[in-house]
């Protein structure tokens, strides 16, 4: 007569441990992979914040050049300003008045850099702004 109680075997306990451990190492490193994306992701939109108000700033005195520095929290800046085109349209009173606007087409660019995990990260806006040419001339 066969005796059979229903047990796993030692070989099938085995296996299957080894098994629940392969998945829970693949789980792990999924898990840590998106802990690493948020943290980019986070990075990623302080950066952008601090671009979207150097480049508010920028515009505000639109004059060809390049500025930056630091910008705390281990984020550092560069504003890029760029002369493109520039026009002398017709005075706005319609008339056939010699006097001229001097207007320029500027290329701004806004570029905000940080370390992370021992790589260099960042972001940059560019934009086209539109504005009066310097006084030393267009």
């Amino acid at each position: 007569m066969r005796r059979d109680d229903g047990g796993f075997t030692l070989l099938e306990v085995m296996v299957a441990f080894m098994i629940a451990a392969l998945a829970l190492g693949a789980l792990m490193r999924g898990a840590g992979g998106g802990l690493q994306a948020s943290r980019v992701a986070a990075h990623t939109q302080q950066a952008l914040s601090r671009a979207r108000s150097h480049l508010a700033a920028s515009t505000l005195a639109l004059a060809p050049g390049e500025q930056g520095g630091d910008d705390g929290g281990g984020y550092a800046w560069r504003a890029t300003i760029t002369r493109l085109i520039a026009a002398a349209l017709p005075r706005g009173d319609g008339g056939q008045d010699a006097t001229r606007r001097p207007l320029v087409l500027y290329s701004l660019r806004v570029t905000v850099a940080w370390t992370m995990d021992g790589g260099r990260r960042e972001v940059s806006l560019d934009t086209l702004r539109l504005g009066q040419a310097t006084p030393e001339g267009p």
